[in-house]
């Protein structure tokens, strides 16, 4: 059986938090015992591998805040999409794309109508749209195959939506800032033998530090970003020789 498409699939907005808010937030997150039992095993491994001790601040890194979906019109249309003077035309593009249908507003019935009738079938074998004035429906042309009619003015009513004022609560932080500690504590325990073994093979190279060119390994990445006296990114590509 075929499931109907999504129509509808927003990115969702947010905001990164501040190096100070989050330090000063994490005494919080540990008080969670699934992020100080991470911890303490995080501490133990790395410890096991001869690696160099960090602190919270420097293992979480950058944290980002998931706010509400970002809206899918930007505010001039979302104004005119609302207007009750105009004539909406919600229709299927032919290339069909994350957001599944676009929004096209017009002065006139005549002008809405022209567009409509000059649709073609898409990507999908679905084509048309629907002309709506004041979200009512005034005309039509339309082949579905897995779409319904309802999605049209539903697709409308969510795109028109008044934008939410994104402003994260001290337990929205707490959550993003655990989520993201968690991740990082994981991820590094289970590359933590694999630095260890690469911090011992750069210790006994002579030139100091290596650069290394190519697509590096995460364990290579950590490494550099740990010790970069042992070992640089030089990129992609190593660089040609002057002639």
């Amino acid at each position: 059986a075929y499931i109907r498409p999504l129509i509808l699939c927003a990115f969702v907005s947010g905001m990164f938090l501040k190096e100070d808010r989050v330090e000063a937030l994490l005494p919080q997150v540990l008080k969670n015992p699934r992020a100080s039992k991470a911890h303490q095993a995080f501490l133990e491994t790395w410890e096991a591998c001869g690696l160099p001790p960090q602190t919270l601040s420097q293992v979480v890194g950058g944290v980002y805040c998931d706010g509400p979906p970002e809206p899918l019109l930007e505010e001039p249309e979302r104004q005119r999409a609302t207007d009750p003077s105009l004539w909406q035309l919600v229709y299927i593009p032919p290339v069909f794309d994350a957001t599944g249908m676009e929004i096209m507003c017009f002065d006139s019935l005549e002008e809405a109508q022209t567009k409509l009738n000059s649709l073609k079938l898409g990507e999908i074998d679905e084509g048309g749209g629907i002309i709506f004035k004041n979200k009512e429906p005034v005309a039509e042309k339309l082949v579905l195959k897995y779409m319904e009619k309802e999605d049209f003015l539903g697709f409308l009513e969510e795109a028109t939506k008044t934008p939410e004022k994104f402003e994260p609560t001290e337990t929205d932080e707490i959550k993003a800032i655990e989520e993201s500690l968690l991740d990082r504590l994981n991820e590094l325990s289970k590359l933590a033998p694999d630095i260890g073994k690469l911090k011992v093979e750069y210790e006994a190279i002579e030139e100091k530090p290596k650069i290394v060119y190519g697509k590096p390994s995460m364990s290579l990445v950590e490494l550099s970003r740990l010790f970069p006296d042992l070992v640089t990114l030089g990129g992609c590509a190593k660089p040609k020789p002057a002639p």
